[in-house]
């Protein structure tokens, strides 16, 4: 359940940096490129989280919970390690957004932290077990 809520995280950055980006610009973020293809990435990290969580969902309502160990590890892993990456991308457009004033980025990182605390997930761990079950199985596990 803690996983599928960092999904609605990834979502709600790019809501709140879109949002951010419309109220200080207006109509005029048509000419700000590097804002949209910002927002854009967000839109399709959350699009993948998103479905990867659903695909991994659906896999364990059909095959039981001890099928679905190695996929949880890779949605888990690739969901832990993604979104500290994403957040460094919107707080940097975050800060160019406000035009390096701090009065003006720091609520908006404050409030990015506040969307987005980050989950504690044992990657390399996950990733050892990932790489046991691709070497046993003689290839792609999921």
């Amino acid at each position: 359940a803690a996983f599928q809520d960092q999904v609605e995280q990834f979502k709600r950055l790019a809501l709140y940096l879109g949002g951010v980006a419309v109220n200080k610009y207006g109509p005029a973020i048509q000419d700000k490129q590097t804002v949209l293809a910002a927002i854009s990435d967000c839109v399709m990290e959350a699009y993948v989280a998103d479905t990867n969580m659903r695909r991994l969902l659906k896999l364990r309502a059909t095959q039981g919970e001890d099928k679905c160990k190695v996929p949880v590890d890779m949605v888990c892993t690739y969901l832990t390690e993604r979104l500290p990456e994403l957040h460094a991308m919107v707080d940097r457009v975050l800060v160019s957004i406000a035009e390096g004033n701090e009065e003006e980025y720091l609520p908006y990182l404050k409030a990015t932290r506040r969307l987005c605390p980050q989950l504690g997930w044992d990657t390399l761990a996950a990733k050892n077990r990932i790489a046991e079950a691709i070497i046993n199985n003689r290839g792609y596990t999921w």
